[in-house]
C-alpha cells in the first residue's frame, strides 16, 4: 500500500513571505536578547562587591 494513495492533498508549504517574515521576527528577538543580555552583565559587573 501506497500512503499517497490515502491522501491525495498535497503537502501544507508557507509561502516564501511568510518565511521572511519569520526569520525578521526571529532575528529582531535575537538582537533584543543579545542587548538585554549585554545590558544585564554590564550591570553585574558595574556593581560587583
Amino acid at each position: 500500500m501506497d500512503d499517497l494513495d490515502e491522501n491525495p492533498e498535497r503537502p501544507v508549504t508557507l509561502e516564501m513571505g511568510e518565511h521572511l517574515r519569520t526569520w525578521r521576527l526571529f532575528v529582531s528577538l535575537l538582537k533584543w536578547n543579545v542587548a538585554a543580555l549585554a545590558l544585564l552583565l554590564l550591570g553585574l559587573l558595574l556593581f560587583r562587591t
